[in-house]
């Protein structure tokens, strides 16, 4: 399911760019773009006993872009209060 909604998700990026980017601007949407990296971070602890280095490949890319959600909304709120 999440890959279903990942490709859905990347299509819209793609066709509709503008209103991701307006999304990623608003103040209360912009909170739900790290749901992203917070399922790839449960999908790597379902992968752990399946496969170790696609498990821990997930939790890379999930922490990565978590860090990267977490200091776009800090600074948004910080910037804009």
């Amino acid at each position: 399911m999440f890959g279903l909604f990942l490709v859905i998700y990347l299509t819209k990026t793609v066709k509709y760019w503008n209103q991701v980017k307006a999304e990623f601007h608003h103040p209360v949407k912009s909170n739900f773009f790290p749901t992203i990296s917070i399922s790839l971070l449960l999908l790597s602890i379902a992968y752990a006993s399946i496969n170790q280095s696609v498990a821990y490949s997930m939790w890379i890319v999930g922490v990565i872009l978590y860090f990267v959600f977490l200091i776009r909304i800090l600074t948004y709120r910080v910037i804009f209060l």
